[in-house]
């Protein structure tokens, strides 16, 4: 058995060795760019003043330069090659190799082509066809299907001459056949033929040749660096230009051609591509489009320089020659350094650490691929980084993978729901801090997490930050506000000059004795000299190299500037086939440092002419979730198989262990029917479960386990049948106390009780009681929470959109489990409760905030302000210093006292109108009795006096009596206790309520505006006596200790000062 499981154990884990590990497969590609044409072509061609010539297979000719593009229609058939040359009128002259239609000689303009001679051959006359054509000083070489001919203007200007194979092996040639395929020129005295024989090597000078490599079909012949490179079938020759062999290689297929760009070598067949930059590892490469069969001339350096042509059936590509496939071939979207390492980020979201002064980088981390990342920067061994969430997060690294991976999680710094359009790392002794740029503005991240948001930068759209080295100064530019800059002894403050450039992306400073700014925009570099400025467009990056070097990044390649006698000049462009990474790009040692999709490349600075590629060590790509799994069926299969071999032994074990089982499922019941019938046993449960656990199963002794799990299971069974009894004596309590209840529910629940009651079944009445237990529950809840609430609500200011009406809700909630079922009130509930949470938002402290103003234009709109008056405006600005949320209650019932009195100020100042529009009324029916012949008097005018009041008589007892329900609020001590006014229509309270409003109001009258007649002064005289002056110290201590400066009480005392 032991070595069934060695066998398992040995064939799980080969199997975990040979698949944890990811396999991943790499499409290499060119990179190219493509340019489709409508016709299919045939041969690529150059010409002088950077002219490119693309042959179709009809006869097309088209005539490329920069970005213009005419064609030819030649009218024929296949065209091979095209060479062209000026003549003395300045048009062009074209030789073209037609397929079966021989050597042609053509003049071209703008206008169109014109044949001016169509060069015949023995025999064949013009039915040839002209592979390659070379035009060496004065003659004109040409490879056909029928040898190898040369036309030489002074020895034989209208006709090719045989030059290979000789006469006789031409006239020995049965059809008359003998393929050259392509020709190449050296230094112009040596010409070399790809001949179905061989390679002819023609000295120029001596008009002698031999033929190397005889007897063999060669497909094409170059030579690179001194190196004659003949290809033959699937293998390469590698030749002195003498003839001589140098090596022999062979390879996967049989290409048709060879050529040398870049310092790689390009063997190209009709659908694969072979590259190579040593001739000794070969990277093939498929192609997506076919290279046209029939023809060797289908590539060629690009004129603009570091691209190369490549012809295709329908489309002409432009490859760069940078490819970055012999160097890794990794893209970098990020980097930054940090000590003695710098960091890469892939677009594969790997990390990768290479050491200064090495060329080489490990991996070392890895991220989601689906979280992508666009900035990160390192401050010791933490990693700061940015993805597109606009989440900054941070992350501890070591220099292992497998560490990193299992051990180290990123932590959120800091989250924006904005757009974070720059970053920036301070690296400080006591905590890092970050700096955002978030649209529009800037935060501040301290180590702890916390976000300050910098004022200045409010509605600035922050693109860049540099930090000149040694100097302690950091600057900020902005899209349109100009450049800022900030330093350990002084806030953010603007550049001068500056705040007129619009479009700014980035920024550096030079760090000599007088720094000076140069400025990236969309259009232009500019210098604080405002006559330095250079027009550019589409630029990226800037990159500080030295106080009189810097360099830029476009979209293509790399710019170097130099800053001389206070003005940047530009030194040239560089590299321009390849795509830096402006987030990848910086300066380390003296070195750039460029990230790119084809890798980094790293350039002395000045010394752009020595690249070096930084190499990528693939890090283990260990599967660590296969492992888990992998690890998971092993211990798996060993459980099984252990538990296989002890199956036997422990069949009375596992029976055993069972019957446990069940008796802890039985104590468990009997646990939850004590518990539903609230019986204190929690001892006796223990010390069940205290001798079931004592039961062994390994036990020499089974009988005696059998006889205690036996016995323990009759002493369950008898416990359960007591518990029961008592469950039912539970469920009939709860019928009781739901009885006495006025539930809209407690009809239905009694009849449950009293169904499940008469069933006689143990889970019925177990869940009828569960059910009535939290019913209970439910109801006496609800009725807490509700008077809590209403509670807190009471002596709240109401107010439309808070809280208006919402203590009478939860007050009227109690009624209405009466009048409806219990799960319906909790829903009306939990929509007040929201409503009470709502009083804590944002949104009611607005809504308090407004009508706190709208009680100050009422505090204003006051006739006559006073002592109170401006009291009241205090306490109301104390009020407000308790806008928290967790003081939103205690602000409520301080603007709720403020509001009463302030509308106990609003009726007294509408008494005092009223008093003073009866004054008006009296006097007017007075002075037009005096008028009157027969006047009236005493209680005859009275009357009259008294009937045109009316209005107003009613409308100041209304008032008075508004007056005293506000008091007896805001003032029950005073009215009450100390006052002791047994009514608040009584004669006392209704002067004092008219003395209140007017102190100076004519004691005559009083009596007219309280609609009575006769003479209140006793009344007025036993008020002030008996009422004011014997409480006068009461009533300065009331107004001392509970309401200085606001209370009504100031207008009382003023009535005996």
């Amino acid at each position: 058995m032991r070595t069934n499981i060695s066998y398992v154990i040995i064939f799980l884990v080969c199997v975990f060795v040979t698949a944890s590990c990811e396999k991943v497969e790499k499409i290499n590609t060119l990179g190219e760019t493509e340019y489709c044409f409508d016709e299919r072509l045939s041969s690529l061609s150059s010409g002088a003043d950077s002219i490119v010539w693309v042959g179709g297979e009809t006869g097309a000719l088209w005539r490329l330069r920069g970005d213009e593009r005419r064609v030819y229609d030649i009218g024929e058939d296949r065209i091979y090659k095209v060479v062209s040359e000026k003549n003395d009128s300045r048009k062009e002259i074209c030789w073209i190799g037609v397929r079966n239609s021989g050597l042609q000689k053509w003049e071209m303009d703008e206008h169109g082509g014109r044949n001016l001679k169509t060069y015949f051959i023995p025999q064949k006359k013009n039915r040839y066809s002209p592979y390659d054509i070379a035009l060496i000083r004065d003659s004109v070489y040409v490879a056909t299907s029928q040898g190898l001919y040369v036309l030489s203007p002074k020895a034989s200007p209208d006709s090719l001459r045989l030059l290979y194979p000789s006469q006789d092996v031409w006239d020995s040639l049965y059809n008359k056949s003998f393929v050259v395929n392509n020709l190449c020129p050296y230094k112009d005295s040596i010409l070399f033929a790809s001949t179905e024989q061989g390679v002819f090597l023609f000295d120029m000078v001596r008009h002698a040749g031999r033929v190397i490599h005889p007897g063999r079909f060669v497909d094409h012949v170059s030579v690179c660096n001194d190196t004659l490179f003949v290809l033959s079938d699937n293998t390469l020759f590698l030749n002195r230009t003498d003839g001589g062999l140098l090596k022999e290689i062979q390879l996967e297929f049989a290409p048709k051609l060879c050529y040398r760009a870049g310092g790689v070598y390009y063997l190209a067949g009709t659908d694969n591509l072979l590259l190579s930059d040593d001739l000794e590892k070969f990277v093939l490469i498929p192609l997506r489009r076919k290279i046209p069969a029939g023809c060797r001339n289908v590539v060629m350096p690009d004129p603009n320089k570091d691209f190369t042509l490549l012809l295709t059936e329908r489309a002409l590509w432009r490859v760069p020659h940078h490819l970055g496939i012999f160097n890794g071939d990794i893209s970098v979207k990020a980097a930054c350094m940090e000590a003695d390492f710098l960091y890469y980020l892939t677009s594969g979201n790997e990390l990768y650490r290479q050491r200064k002064g090495e060329f080489s980088a490990s991996q070392i981390c890895s991220f989601p691929k689906e979280k992508q990342i666009v900035w990160m920067d390192m401050s010791g061994n933490r990693l700061y980084y940015r993805n597109t969430r606009q989440e900054v997060k941070r992350l501890k690294v070591s220099g292992n993978l497998m560490e990193n991976r299992l051990f180290h999680s990123p932590a959120t710094v800091y989250r924006s729901k904005d757009k974070i359009t720059a970053s920036w790392l301070k690296k400080k002794k006591d905590g890092d801090e970050l700096l955002l740029g978030v649209q529009d503005g800037l935060v501040i991240v301290g180590e702890d997490g916390e976000a300050d948001t910098v004022s200045v930068f409010k509605d600035r759209y922050v693109t860049s930050f540099f930090a000149p080295r040694h100097s302690g100064l950091l600057y900020l530019s902005t899209l349109n506000d100009g450049i800022f800059y900030v330093s350990p002894d002084t806030a953010f403050k603007p550049v001068p000059g500056t705040e007129k450039n619009s479009f700014i992306r980035d920024l550096i400073a030079t760090e000599g004795y007088r720094s000076a700014l140069i400025t990236l925009t969309n259009h232009h570099i500019l210098s604080q000299n405002p006559d330095d400025t250079l027009r550019v467009r589409g630029y990226n990056r800037l990159l500080y190299a030295n106080d009189t070097l810097f360099y830029a990044l476009p979209e293509f390649g790399i710019r170097k500037f130099s800053i001389s006698g206070g003005r940047i000049c530009d030194k040239g462009k560089y590299y321009t086939d390849i795509r830096f990474n402006p987030a990848a790009a910086f300066v380390s040692n003296g070195w750039l440092c460029l990230g790119s999709d084809l890798g980094v490349l790293t350039i002395g600075i000045d010394r752009e002419d020595i690249p070096r590629w930084v190499a990528f060590a693939p890090g283990s790509t260990f599967n660590l979730r296969f492992v888990v799994i992998t690890a998971i069926l092993v211990l798996g299969i060993i459980a099984l198989a252990v538990g296989g071999y002890f199956r036997r032994r422990s069949s009375t074990k596992k029976q055993i262990l069972r019957r446990v089982e069940a008796l802890k499922a039985r104590v468990d019941d009997l646990e939850l029917l004590y518990d539903l019938s609230d019986q204190a046993s929690r001892e006796e449960v223990a010390c069940l479960r205290a001798e079931i656990e004592t039961i062994d199963p390994d036990a020499p002794e089974r009988k005696k386990t059998y006889a205690l799990i036996t016995r323990l299971t009759n002493d369950i069974i008898n416990r359960n049948r007591e518990a029961t009894l008592c469950l039912l004596k539970k469920l009939k309590e709860q019928a009781g106390w739901i009885a006495g209840t006025e539930a809209f529910d407690k009809p239905f629940m009694l009849a449950e009780a009293a169904e499940a009651e008469k069933s006689n079944n143990i889970e019925r009445i177990k869940s009828a009681v569960t059910g009535n237990e939290q019913w209970m529950n439910l109801l006496t809840g609800l009725e807490r929470e509700s008077a809590r609430y209403a509670e807190d609500m009471e002596g709240c200011l109401e107010l439309e959109g808070v809280n208006k009406g919402l203590r009478n809700e939860f007050l009227l909630l109690k009624e209405k489990t009466a009048q409806m079922p219990l799960d319906k009130v909790n829903d009306e509930f939990l929509k007040l409760k929201r409503a009470y949470g709502h009083v804590f938002s944002g949104d009611a402290l607005a809504l308090i905030l407004r009508y706190v103003e709208q009680m100050r234009c009422r505090l204003d709109e006051i006739a006559q302000p006073d002592k109170v008056s401006e009291g009241l405006g205090v306490r109301i600005d104390e009020a407000l210093l308790c806008t928290r949320r967790d003081e939103r209650i205690r602000l409520l019932r301080l603007l709720k006292q403020a509001d009463d009195r302030l509308s106990l100020l609003e009726i007294k100042e509408e008494i005092a109108a009223g008093i003073g529009e009866y004054r008006h009324i009296r006097e007017g029916i007075i002075a037009a009795n005096e008028r009157l012949v027969n006047k009236k008097f005493d209680k005859e005018l009275e009357v009259e006096i008294a009937s045109g009041a009316k209005e107003v008589v009613r409308r100041v007892d209304r008032l008075i009596m508004s007056m005293y329900e506000v008091l007896s609020v805001t003032d029950p001590v005073l009215l009450n206790d100390i006052l002791r006014f047994s009514s608040y229509d009584h004669q006392q309270a209704r002067v004092l309520a008219l003395l209140i409003a007017n102190p100076r109001v004519k004691r005559t009258d009083v009596p007219g505006i309280l609609g009575l007649y006769g003479n209140l002064n006793p009344v007025i005289s036993r008020l002030v006596n008996n009422k004011i002056k014997a409480n006068e110290q009461e009533l300065k201590e009331y107004l001392k200790e509970e309401y200085p400066a606001v209370g009504f009480v100031y207008y009382i005392l003023g009535l005996i000062d």
